[in-house]
């Protein structure tokens, strides 16, 4: 009895767990929807002004993206030029080995890769400001994607009618199985001669 009342509650448990799951997720989808609806209206009733605010806030969002991946590349070459130059300054200093050609500029080339980090890294402060970006909602993100899926739709669909173009202009010049650019026919088949001939 005891065990049967355990198994029952568990499974009721088990149920409601369920049933809850699929609810949460059953809502998650329909805010996912309404906000994907959302961004549909908002490019069909706003136009191009729309897509002009939203592409721009694409664009500053993408340039400040470019710009910290720039400073810390540059943060990076300025490490790496005197990590090199550490390294040329300690083979400088030991023994020449036949073979081994340019050894006598290391140590210009250390001085030269110490100038340039030492410019990088004066630089540096003056790139530390923090950018700020555009704030964007689910709505407005959504919107955007439903511009650029505009976009690339609108590209495919430029492409296919310079391919078409061009297909009725070769149909039009009369290149009936002709090779492009050649309008010499091709020359007449000679009969087969007859059996005994």
């Amino acid at each position: 009895v005891h065990q049967s009342f355990f198994f029952s509650k568990m499974l009721n448990s088990l149920k409601e767990k369920a049933t809850a799951g699929f609810q949460g997720a059953t809502s998650a989808i329909n805010e996912r929807l309404d906000t994907a609806k959302g961004g549909k209206k908002m490019i069909d009733e706003g136009g191009e002004p729309v897509k002009a605010a939203l592409s721009a806030k694409k664009l500053a969002v993408d340039a400040v993206v470019a710009e910290k991946d720039a400073t810390r590349r540059l943060e990076a070459s300025a490490d790496s030029l005197e990590t090199a130059a550490r390294a040329l300054r300690d083979a400088a200093a030991m023994p020449a080995y036949p073979g081994v050609t340019g050894k006598e500029d290391f140590l210009t080339l250390a001085e030269s890769y110490e100038t340039k980090a030492a410019e990088i890294r004066k630089l540096l402060p003056s790139l530390a400001t923090t950018l700020q970006t555009p704030t964007n909602t689910p709505v407005e993100q959504d919107a955007l994607g439903y511009i650029q899926i505009q976009g690339g739709y609108q590209s495919a669909k430029s492409q296919t009618r310079d391919a078409i173009a061009q297909v009725k202009r070769a149909g039009s010049s009369g290149y009936t199985g002709a090779a492009a650019g050649s309008t010499t026919a091709a020359p007449p088949v000679a009969p087969a001669a007859a059996p005994g001939v």
